[in-house]
Formats: structure tokens, C-alpha cells, sequence
């Protein structure tokens, strides 16, 4: 395998030094794939050999703006499975979110966007957030009543989003954990992978707030063991 993948970054290495090939959207699919190999050999570090996860920046970003302006084809598809895949690294190396958030700033969905549409905003709220939990080394410390504010900020556009969503994002069926039915996670049945990918990623923005809450005095017992059982209550069904 790792044969094939240094042949493949090998021919890729080549084919970018032709004219427009940062454009390529059949360049910018394949270091998407590229990645998702990448990211199972090493899913919770950021090592330094991570060509894919450098060559899909540049891609990434160069071609945001057609890709944000287009809803279907390949580059739109690579671009946001190569976004999706940014968010999930990102939270499990516990760092921050790569791609600049400009590139999709005037990414908003209507009432009448379809689903996938929804799901792509949503992890654009996702990246503020990871931002914020995550900050850059470069970044301006923040003040105790400016992070508290950006915080809330954040809740809001969580909750907007949460709130406005069409109801086709709702379960259409749900069990609740039976652990003396040997059902120890609760479940969720959905429509198609869609909601599934969106109440996985509102499930681990929601990990994010709650895990860094500036308002939680982390060195009062009490408080602290009702957020960890409010981080428990969110983990259960995803993890069903």
C-alpha cells in the first residue's frame, strides 16, 4: 500500500507543474483520497511526512471559490469530502482548522437548499468552533470577557442552525439505551447518510462547547461532574 500511495504522490507531484493544474478537479479528488489513507495510518498525530495533508490545502483553496458557487460535480463532491475530512482531523489532533474560513464565509443555506447544502454549513460553524477551541500559536489571546462572548456567539450559531434546519433531519425513529436488553447505546434511525453525517458533526460540536465552556469553574467538583455527565449524555448515541 505505502508503494502505491508514494507512486501516486510521485505522478501527482508531476502532473502540478503543468499549466492550471491547480484547478484540476480531478487532481484536487485524487489527494482527497490520498488523505483518507493518510488519515487511517496516522488519525490522532500530525506528522510532519503528511504530503497529502499539504497538497490538499493548496487544492483546497484555490479552487473554494468554484467550488462554493457550484452544488454538484467532482469538484464540489472533493471539495467538501476534503472539508469534512479537515473538520474530523482537526478535532482528533486537537488543532487548528487549516483551511482558511474565508474561502466559505458566504457559504448559507435557505429554506429551500437542499439537505447536503445544510450539512456543508454546519461544518462551517464547525471550523469557527474548532478555531476557538483550538486557537493558532499566532493567534491574539483572547480576554476572559472575549472568549466569553465569542463563546456565546458561537452557542447562537449552533442553535440557529439546530433550529432551522429542515425537520427531514429528524430521527424517524429512535430507542432509548435498555442495558438489560443488552442495549447499552441508544438509537437513531435517519433518512440517509446525509443526517446521519450531520447529527455526528452536531454531536461532536456539541463535545467542543461543553468541553471548553469558559464559564465552567472547572475547580468546583459539582459543576464540573454535571458537565461530564452532559459530555456523556452527547457522546451515547453517537457512539451508538
Amino acid at each position: 500500500m505505502l508503494a502505491y500511495h508514494s507512486r501516486s504522490i510521485a505522478g501527482l507531484r508531476a502532473a502540478s507543474h503543468e499549466p492550471n493544474a491547480i484547478m484540476d478537479e480531478n487532481l484536487l479528488a485524487a489527494m482527497v483520497i490520498l488523505r483518507f489513507y493518510e488519515e487511517f495510518d496516522s488519525p490522532f498525530i500530525d506528522p510532519p511526512s503528511s504530503t497529502a495533508n499539504r497538497g490538499l490545502q493548496v487544492f483546497l483553496e484555490a479552487q473554494a471559490s468554484s467550488a462554493v458557487q457550484t452544488a454538484n460535480g467532482l469538484r464540489s463532491s472533493a471539495f467538501w469530502v476534503g472539508f469534512r475530512q479537515e473538520f474530523h482531523m482537526a478535532i482528533s489532533q486537537r488543532r487548528p482548522f487549516r483551511i482558511p474560513r474565508t474561502t466559505v464565509a458566504q457559504y448559507l443555506p435557505t429554506q429551500s437548499s437542499p439537505d447536503h447544502v445544510w450539512v456543508n454549513h454546519l461544518l462551517v460553524i464547525g471550523a469557527h468552533i474548532i478555531q476557538y477551541c483550538f486557537p493558532p500559536a499566532h493567534h491574539p489571546q483572547q480576554s476572559p470577557d472575549e472568549r466569553s462572548t465569542s463563546y456565546e456567539r458561537l452557542l447562537t450559531v449552533r442553535q440557529n442552525w439546530a433550529s432551522s434546519a429542515p425537520s427531514t433531519f429528524t430521527p424517524i425513529y429512535t430507542t432509548p439505551a435498555s442495558p438489560s436488553e443488552g442495549l447499552f447505546f441508544p438509537q437513531q434511525w435517519f433518512l440517509n447518510d446525509t443526517h446521519i453525517v450531520a447529527t455526528q458533526s452536531l454531536g461532536l460540536i456539541n463535545l467542543l462547547l461543553a468541553t471548553h465552556d469558559p464559564h465552567v469553574d472547572r475547580l468546583r467538583p459539582p459543576v464540573s461532574h454535571r458537565r461530564a455527565l452532559a459530555v456523556l449524555d452527547e457522546s451515547a448515541p453517537r457512539c451508538g
